[in-house]
């Protein structure tokens, strides 16, 4: 049940694990203001590409249809008489004669483009009649040669798709006897968009690259190699070139009191949850891991459960609420809260994903183990100690990451790209919540110093949590999100800083919840009662 939890969690709250968290200060030129593009070999330049028409979104097939190709790229651009492999791209023409070309990279690292990002880039097709819309899988997801271990990802695995430390030994067997894992790397994965973009660019149109989460980390390595190529670069959830990846659930922790603190000056919210909801919620935490509410762990719903629950609500704008109403309905742990939070867990297990199979695991951990931890991470040991303490966490870090950094698990060396800038010349627009528990925007200020150039725009978005374009709903429910607007209105002209007026009209955090959010996900018309 545990494992269909997860799974369910990932697609209700849009997961995106990769976290990015900084700690020092590097010279922004070290590697970047001279730079010249990477030189692609002639003979993939010379290929045709055979588009072939596909669903656009999966999910929903009776909206528009795009276009798919298989385009081969070299197993390793340092080596393009070897092996070789293909890359899955797939495009949505214009209505308009198209004046643009917006390439979209998706996160995780693990997500396939393809199939996961759709769904978002309808909300630009149906506003923006003029611009192309490419993605691509990364190199290791979905149908570009995806990373996998079978035996460990079947339905009756330990946790399904994911992989488990217990599953680390045969998983590690499997993926060195059939893979050559040092071609599966940021820097080869950022020479892919960068040969793509190049091989389908159309003459008259502006380029534009659009990262969220991991895909501005991705993004952010396309402009350090392609410092020429795009005519702007959007990173949504800012990328830091400086990382620690096990401190990630820790600082997210702090964005929750912040959250609370919100809460604090509201009014209803502060009757429910009276003048500390930080103290309080965290006194209510504590009080159902030694022994209250024995009701709810009866049914499975643990504290482990409502951490990682807590955790995953905070990447949506409506959803992130249910922080301080989780444990408000604890700590009363009336027969009306338990039945409402088995409600609540029964609707999670009804969601069925239905793209999640194109997700890599294995290449999350390979990429996150050989450049998102610091050089000396903590023990797991030490990290579950704390991990048990926080009023929300994913438990990522703790029971998956570390445990297969110990045990192992196989990396690669890193380059001259890893810790190191984008030059100051790239036009870039990074947009960035200041309520993201996955990339806290007070561990953000090393982008600030490094990312500064006359055409380098830092955009902090009020409120909004991770992934600001899909996240930051305004008061006119017609109407964009204020990060879609930003994103626009930065398309028209990118050398200048974006219209952020959208802020005055940013919906606001309303913490007694939506009648209908409440009857679908807790069977009731209040969330609170």
């Amino acid at each position: 049940m545990e494992k269909t939890f997860f799974n369910t969690l990932i697609v209700v709250c849009s997961l995106s694990l990769t976290i990015f968290l900084f700690d020092c200060t590097i010279d922004s030129n070290a590697f970047g203001a001279e730079n010249e593009m990477f030189q692609i070999p002639e003979k993939y330049l010379s290929q045709t590409p055979e588009w072939e028409k596909c669903e656009f979104d999966e999910t929903k097939k009776r909206w528009r249809k795009a276009e798919c190709a298989e385009i081969t790229v070299p197993l390793h651009w340092d080596n393009p008489e070897g092996e070789t492999m293909t890359i899955h791209v797939k495009r949505l023409r214009a209505l308009l004669k198209a004046t643009k070309q917006m390439w979209w990279l998706e996160g995780g690292p693990g997500y396939a483009g393809t199939t996961q990002l759709p769904g978002s880039m309808q909300e630009i097709a149906r506003l923006d009649w003029k611009t192309d819309l490419y993605t691509l899988d990364h190199r290791g997801t979905g149908y570009s040669n995806r990373l996998g271990c079978p035996e460990q990802e079947t339905d009756n695995s330990e946790r399904g798709i994911w992989i488990t430390p217990s599953e680390g030994d045969a998983c590690i067997e499997h993926l060195e006897a059939n893979y050559n894992l040092d071609a599966f790397t940021v820097t080869q994965a950022a020479k892919d968009v960068g040969f793509l973009v190049e091989l389908l660019k159309e003459e008259e149109k502006e380029i534009f690259v659009y990262g969220r989460s991991y895909g501005a980390y991705w993004g952010h390595r396309f402009a350090q190699i392609f410092s020429n190529q795009a005519d702007g670069i959007i990173l949504d959830g800012i990328v830091p070139s400086v990382i620690k990846f096990e401190q990630s659930e820790i600082l997210g922790n702090d964005v929750a009191e912040d959250l609370l603190n919100i809460c604090k000056e509201d009014d209803f919210c502060k009757s429910k949850m009276g003048n500390d909801p930080w103290g309080k919620a965290n006194d209510i935490l504590k009080k159902f891991q030694d022994g209250h509410c024995p009701e709810l762990v009866e049914n499975e719903l643990t504290p482990y459960i409502f951490q990682r629950l807590a955790f995953n609500m905070q990447y949506s704008w409506d959803l992130r609420i249910l922080l301080p109403v989780i444990y408000y309905r604890i700590d009363r742990c009336s027969e009306e809260d338990v039945s409402a939070f088995k409600h609540f867990w029964n609707f999670l297990l009804s969601m069925h994903p239905l793209t999640s199979r194109n997700y890599s695991d294995a290449l999350f951990y390979h990429i996150v183990l050989s450049e998102l931890l610091s050089d000396d991470p903590m023990p797991s040991d030490v990290m579950k100690e704390i991990d048990a303490s926080l009023l929300i966490t994913g438990h990522l870090t703790a029971d998956y990451v570390l445990p297969l950094w110990e045990m192992g698990w196989p990396t690669y060396e890193t380059d001259e790209y890893h810790h190191n800038w984008a030059p100051k010349n790239v036009p870039i627009l990074m947009i960035h919540g200041t309520l993201d528990h996955r990339i806290p925007i007070n561990s953000t200020s090393i982008v600030r110093e490094n990312l500064n150039g006359s055409n380098q725009y830092f955009i902090e978005v009020p409120n909004a949590p991770h992934q600001v374009m899909s996240e930051s709903p305004v008061k006119n429910i017609f109407a964009p999100s204020c990060g879609v607007q930003v994103v626009l209105d930065y398309m028209e002209d990118p050398l200048a800083k974006p219209d952020t007026s959208c802020f005055d009209n940013i919906k606001s955090i309303d913490f007694r919840g939506n009648p209908l959010l409440a009857l679908v996900l807790f069977g009731t018309w209040n969330l609170w009662e």
